[in-house]
């Protein structure tokens, strides 16, 4: 009988860090331990050149200025996801129906969003809340999934050519040809892995163009007024501080 696999978060953070004077200072071991990757739409490093990444504190500082400095509270994500992001931080009752952002290095991705084509769509409360409040769909990400999706069915063909060419019988060939039958299929197995790395190059260059900056066209901001209202919703259900800057007006 199979076993079920128990599935862990993909970020793992590094234990025993040494004591900073500023969270900045954590940047390098954030860097490693969220894989070079936004925690929340998952754009990496190489696809983000034009915009960067940056640290986010998941509970905001407005909110929480103890949790500034706490490792565990840093979290490592692309330019944009942050200013969606901002000082939201959702009251109490939200947090009980399950109205929070999506934690890395607790959650597993798999169990709170799944694909839809270029899109995302929430599993759970806290995939759904996510998606809307830092806009998981918007129009740069949804080009950067479709050439990941290229990126992989390109390799997959590749690889099936390589493995084709592998596995040729090169002993039902005539001795007179042999030799020469065998060096080709060797000079086209190097350039068939060649492209492959080739093709990852172009694909990422062209991830960071102009090009894949979010359109307003009319069809995006009727998406956008969609989110927007789903979150006013939200908040209209849960009465309570949202936003971190508002705590020391509500004396808290």
């Amino acid at each position: 009988m199979a076993v079920a696999t128990k599935l862990l978060p993909a970020v793992v953070r590094t234990k025993n860090l040494p004591a900073v004077s500023g969270y900045k200072e954590y940047l390098p071991a954030l860097r490693k331990d969220f894989l070079y990757s936004c925690a929340y739409c998952t754009i990496t490093e190489a696809e983000t050149k034009a915009k960067g990444m940056s640290i986010d504190h998941y509970e905001p500082v407005t909110a929480r200025p103890d949790l500034e400095n706490e490792y565990t509270n840093l979290m490592y994500v692309c330019e944009v996801c942050n200013s969606y992001k901002g000082d939201r931080t959702p009251p109490e009752s939200a947090r009980n129906a399950g109205l929070r952002f999506f934690k890395a290095d607790e959650d597993v991705r798999s169990e709170h969003f799944k694909p839809n084509g270029v899109e995302v769509e929430g599993k759970t409360p806290v995939g759904e809340f996510t998606v809307d409040a830092v806009d998981l769909n918007r129009d740069g990400l949804q080009k950067i999934r479709a050439l990941r999706r290229k990126l992989i069915d390109s390799e997959e063909f590749a690889a099936e050519g390589i493995a084709a060419l592998a596995s040729f019988p090169i002993d039902r060939i005539g001795p007179l040809v042999r030799g020469e039958a065998l060096a080709a299929i060797n000079e086209a197995l190097k350039l068939t892995e060649d492209a492959f790395d080739d093709f990852d190059e172009l694909l990422m260059e062209f991830a960071k163009s102009p090009l894949l900056a979010d359109e307003e066209t009319e069809e995006e901001r009727q998406r956008k007024k969609e989110r927007l209202k789903r979150l006013r919703a939200q908040e209209g259900l849960h009465p309570g501080v949202w936003r971190g800057r508002h705590f020391r007006r509500k004396g808290n």
